[in-house]
């Protein structure tokens, strides 16, 4: 995000929660909502509001925009409230000047109450790395959020599995997260003509194809999985074969049989 550097700065009284409880009526400089996440995976909004104080100092606010009936303990919807500096050049100089070791994050507890059910939890706003523009910057342009990444999500349930190349399976969720739930392992063996053929197409490990070397597909020798696909053929070609010539000789003896009780019939009608 970046705040407008040639922003005026107020020139009021200003105590911290003026902005978010209006008393007296403070407005910020720039506001934004984004949403987090609670225990119970439910999103909850939280208000972020700066008012610029002085020459590259900012003071900020964070505060509750969600349902009162969550009954945040104290009843204040107030979590947070500081001071933060920035460089000559626009870079992050401090998130928290109260603390005297520079750093890029604010740390904001949400006490849930009681009847809301949830657990207090502790947010980490990370706003860039102190000295550098890969975050919060102010710049002499206009004061804007780009993007803001939320570690958390909503409550999802699977909705899909998918399997990689390398054999990983992958579930898949409603809320859109992803998770590697397990990995279909591969064998090889030294010798791989040496197997014994059993029924069906499955082969047993014997002395001259060695033991079973279980690991990853695409590793070790192994081949890859391929996934969603369905194999041409897996039967046993000379069974197949010699079922094939059977039956094709079982025709050629039907055919041979119709055909001669056809003529006995011609010759039958024939008859005078």
């Amino acid at each position: 995000a970046n705040l407008q550097a040639s922003t005026d700065a107020y020139t009021g009284a200003y105590n911290p929660g003026d902005m978010t409880n209006g008393t007296p009526p403070v407005e910020p400089s720039f506001t934004r909502t984004v949403n987090v996440y609670d225990s119970q995976g439910g999103s909850q909004p939280v208000t972020i509001d700066w008012l610029k104080t002085g020459a590259n100092t900012w003071s900020y606010e964070v505060s509750y925009a969600g349902d009162a009936a969550n009954n945040l303990t104290g009843g204040n919807a107030l979590l947070a409230s500081g001071e933060m500096s920035f460089n000559s050049d626009g870079t992050l100089a401090n998130a928290d000047d109260s603390q005297s070791t520079p750093t890029g994050s604010v740390n904001v507890t949400i006490p849930w109450g009681g009847s809301s059910g949830l657990s207090s939890q502790t947010l980490a706003l990370n706003f860039g790395t102190p000295g550098a523009s890969n975050g919060l910057t102010q710049f002499d342009s206009a004061s804007t959020l780009t993007n803001s990444t939320i570690d958390g999500a909503l409550f999802g349930t699977l909705s899909g599995v998918s399997v990689g190349a390398d054999g990983l399976v992958t579930a898949q969720f409603s809320n859109g997260l992803t998770q590697k739930i397990a990995q279909v392992p591969l064998a090889t063996f030294t010798n791989a003509n040496g197997l014994s053929a059993i029924s069906g197409n499955a082969y047993a490990q014997t002395q001259q194809s060695g033991n079973a070397v279980i690991g990853a597909a695409g590793a070790g020798g192994a081949g890859k999985i391929q996934s969603a696909a369905l194999e041409g053929s897996t039967v046993d070609l000379a069974t197949e074969f010699t079922n094939l010539i059977t039956t094709q000789r079982a025709y050629s003896a039907s055919t041979r049989v119709i055909t001669t009780a056809s003529e006995m019939l011609d010759t039958l009608n024939n008859m005078h």
